[in-house]
């Protein structure tokens, strides 16, 4: 996996964050630097077998109980979300290669799919450094990865939003395409659009 960035408080679920800001920030791992281990073995167990060029990602990291997240992915022009879990907390499990992954495919159309890279390309266009930060512990982490056609990976990240919020709003929408066969009454079409038209402004 190309080099992504995490804090070092992280893995203490003590970690800096900015209030309520509107973007993400940048996150980049480093193969080299044994703290970031636990968040390169994570991807690559919760994404385990997936496409690895042109996707989007999301990956929910929570300070108590199990990682999930899901890939977005075309192949032979048709589209999926696939949604992944584990069947322990991957931080907290004393065997990590034990560590089973669950996933649950979805087709779904060209337009949501575009969409949702319309998204997370815009995600990623804004990401950028907080100017100042806040001290906060515990909480959720929710990671956002896009990839190109080459394979690169470029991450960023928002912490416990309020539910109110932009970025809490986003995450609520991924949450729900996480749990796609359940919200598929959910119109994610008229969302995904006000989110995009929101952060343009």
């Amino acid at each position: 996996m190309k080099r992504i960035l995490v804090f070092t408080f992280l893995n203490l679920n003590v970690f800096f964050g900015l209030a309520q800001k509107q973007h993400l920030e940048p996150v980049f791992l480093d193969k080299n630097n044994n703290f970031n281990t636990y968040y390169i073995s994570l991807f690559d167990k919760l994404y385990e077998g997936l496409e690895k060029k042109n996707s989007f990602r999301y990956a929910v990291v929570p300070s108590f109980d199990k990682e999930y997240g899901f890939c977005v992915e075309s192949k032979k022009n048709e589209y999926f979300i696939v949604s992944t879990s584990l069947s322990e907390s991957y931080w907290y499990s004393e065997n990590k290669k034990e560590v089973k992954f669950f996933t649950e495919r979805n087709k779904i159309d060209k337009e949501l799919f575009d969409q949702i890279s319309q998204l997370f390309k815009l995600l990623e266009k804004q990401t950028k450094e907080y100017d100042e930060m806040n001290f906060i512990t515990d909480g959720e982490s929710y990671y956002f990865m896009t990839t190109g056609k080459k394979g690169k990976v470029n991450i960023g990240k928002t912490w416990s939003p309020s539910d109110h919020s932009l970025m809490g709003r986003l995450v609520d929408v991924c949450n729900k395409l996480y749990n796609f066969k359940k919200n598929q009454n959910y119109d994610f079409k008229m969302e995904i659009n006000n989110l995009i038209s929101a952060l343009e402004k």
